[in-house]
């Protein structure tokens, strides 16, 4: 997903460059004369591919989380169960223990 937003990103940014490339003019009247406008172009561009990279790598690393908090609530959840069948089963045993071992004292 972030390669397809850098590529429109790209696209977007590819635009202020062309302009300085193909029409010199525009760039001239718009940002600045000459190479400075070309570099101020550049810079932009840059900068608005970088911003989306970090942008779509802080909403992945986001996604990321989500799914693996989940996956750790699941785990407390069977935890948590299985907690409860070893406290069942201790005192199942306790129990037939006892019943066993009552019997066999009156003897």
């Amino acid at each position: 997903p972030w390669m397809v937003a850098m590529l429109g990103a790209g696209s977007a940014a590819a635009v202020p460059v062309s302009l300085f490339i193909y029409h010199p003019e525009i760039g001239a009247s718009t940002l600045a004369p000459g190479p400075f406008g070309m570099e101020l172009a550049c810079w932009l561009h840059v900068t608005l591919l970088i911003t989306i990279l970090v942008v779509s790598k802080i909403r992945e690393h986001s996604l990321c989380i989500q799914a693996y908090s989940a996956l750790l609530r699941k785990s407390e959840m069977k935890t948590r169960d299985l907690e409860r069948a070893v406290e069942s089963s201790k005192e199942t045993i306790s129990i037939l223990a006892h019943e066993i071992r009552t019997p066999l004292q009156s003897m």
